[in-house]
């Protein structure tokens, strides 16, 4: 019972040091935020950033933006196969609609 418990107490101090890392990842890329927000979505997808793509959209990142290679953040998510690839490629698929949504309302203006 003590090591289950010594488990979790480290795979939550892994965690908490994970989402410590992507913030301080994020705020490593703000100048890149203002320069170029779509190159940032785009690495911070490659590299499976979730606070950081999360981050991105919220501020109004393109995820339907394309890159030098016609590629878009959910391509380059996909390309990536770990669990945390997989909860960026949802972020930006979720995002992707309502980006889609917002533009049509705005054309229609």
């Amino acid at each position: 019972e003590g090591r289950g418990e010594e488990r979790r107490a480290e795979e939550r101090r892994v965690e908490e040091g994970r989402g410590e890392d992507e913030w301080r990842w994020c705020e490593e890329r703000l100048v890149e935020l203002f320069v170029t927000s779509t190159l940032t979505v785009h690495l911070a997808a490659a590299e499976a950033r979730v606070l950081a793509v999360s981050f991105l959209l919220g501020v109004s990142a393109d995820p339907t933006s394309k890159d030098r290679w016609n590629g878009t953040p959910l391509d380059d998510a996909l390309r990536g196969g770990t669990l945390y690839h997989h909860y960026c490629g949802k972020l930006i698929q979720g995002n992707s609609v309502h980006h889609a949504a917002a533009t049509c309302v705005e054309a229609s203006r």
